[in-house]
């Protein structure tokens, strides 16, 4: 039996409400602490994966056998390949999101610990039922922003979580589209044996099929079956005594179960097409830009005049190493950027304007990085003093 779980599924949202709902969320979740690990999403995403193939063996040996599947079924049969092919990807992605080798901070007041970066996508992904739209991230992720900025680690994770989170609603979809399947399955066979007697007694028919067991009853069987005795006989009083009496003991009754089904099936069928068309768009996106639009220590460092004109792997260069100093000191990534800054222009000063030394790189990742180091209290490790003491004698060690 597949593992069953709720769709990542919420109200739709606009983008003026996605804001507000993320400033929310940036207040609920408070300071940032220090590190959560991957570890988690890893073992998950392994789960993933089997539960995918496992569902998708359930829909291909109910096509080759020429059964009727659902459209959220067709949608998986047809574009599976696209799941390998990012399953493979998210593999690398999920393991270290994230640039530089930095873990992730996670929520402060949230047990068991997670990313704080997957806590707020996942809501995302359900106030947009898995629907990626680029404007909408943004002002998602502007609105979180506006309380609590993103570290770059967070920022740069953004794609690999998303594509976590498509695969988990997919995942999800697919054990309920498999299972949902099997209850059809289960209603047809009962349904033939029902009809092929031709007695009104209900003594004479077929007993409780013993998958049912003593849970709920599945709508999926419930609907099939409805509709075959419905589809095979005058009028529904030939639906089995035992199922209305199961089903009033669930609180409802067959039409509502019907009714409950048919929806299911369109709300399965939109959030899979939106899930898959989201995972192509993941892949084309252009993030770089969508990480330098968003961050803050870019947002820093643009105070510089000379910061803009350069291309984006200088300004990509200075932002991560702000990021490995930040953390390294214990610092917020902004301050540390606004340090760099005010720097930068006591330099210009009190050297006249030497362009050298007064561009924020000489600290970052030039000469001037040892001395802006030991200006933050941090002990560089042995390999990296090493690798700058050779750095003098680079041209007589290569030769």
């Amino acid at each position: 039996m597949l593992p069953l779980e709720q769709p990542i599924r919420a109200e739709l949202l606009s983008a003026t409400r996605l804001a507000e709902l993320a400033g929310e969320l940036a207040e609920w979740h408070g300071a940032p602490r220090r590190a959560a690990s991957q570890r988690m999403l890893v073992a998950r995403l392994a789960a993933n994966a089997r539960v995918l193939t496992d569902a998708y063996g359930i829909m291909a040996d109910a096509a080759r056998r020429m059964q009727t599947v659902t459209p959220a079924a067709e949608w998986f049969l047809d574009n599976f390949h696209v799941i390998e092919d990012h399953l493979e990807v998210a593999h690398g992605d999920v393991a270290r999101p994230q640039r530089a080798g930095l873990p992730l901070v996670h929520v402060a007041n949230d047990s068991p610990p997670q990313p704080r970066v997957l806590v707020l996508l996942e809501a995302f992904v359900a106030h947009t039922d898995s629907r990626f739209d680029a404007e909408l991230l943004h002002a998602f992720i502007a609105g979180y922003q506006a309380q609590e900025p993103l570290t770059l680690s967070e920022l740069w994770a953004l794609p690999a979580i998303l594509r976590y989170l498509m695969l988990e609603n997919l995942r999800r979809l697919g054990a309920r589209i498999a299972v949902s399947h099997q209850g059809r399955e289960a209603a047809d066979d009962y349904a033939d044996r029902m009809l092929n007697l031709h007695v009104e007694a209900e003594r004479e028919r077929p007993g409780i099929p013993p998958g049912l067991g003593n849970g709920d009853i599945p709508p999926a069987f419930t609907a099939r079956l409805v509709q075959r005795l419905q589809y095979g006989v005058d009028d529904a009083t030939q639906i089995p005594t035992w199922l209305v009496n199961r089903l009033a003991a669930q609180g409802t009754d067959y039409a509502r179960e019907v009714e409950h089904e048919y929806k299911s099936q369109v709300a399965a069928n939109q959030t899979v097409r939106n899930a898959f068309v989201s995972l192509n768009h993941l892949s084309t996106f252009d993030w770089p830009r969508f990480v330098e639009r968003h961050s803050v220590v870019n947002e820093v460092l643009a105070r510089h005049p000379a910061y803009l004109a350069m291309d984006f792997e200088t300004r990509d260069s200075y932002r991560s190493a702000i990021q490995d100093l930040a953390w390294r000191s214990g610092r917020t990534e902004s301050a540390t950027a606004a340090l760099v800054i005010d720097l930068a222009q006591t330099a210009k000063d009190r050297t006249g304007g030497d362009a050298r030394r007064s561009d924020p790189g000489h600290m970052l990742i030039g000469e001037g990085r040892a001395d802006f180091e030991a200006r933050l209290g941090m002990v560089s490790p042995w390999w990296r003093r090493k690798l700058r003491a050779a750095r003098p004698l680079a041209v007589t060690i290569y030769l």
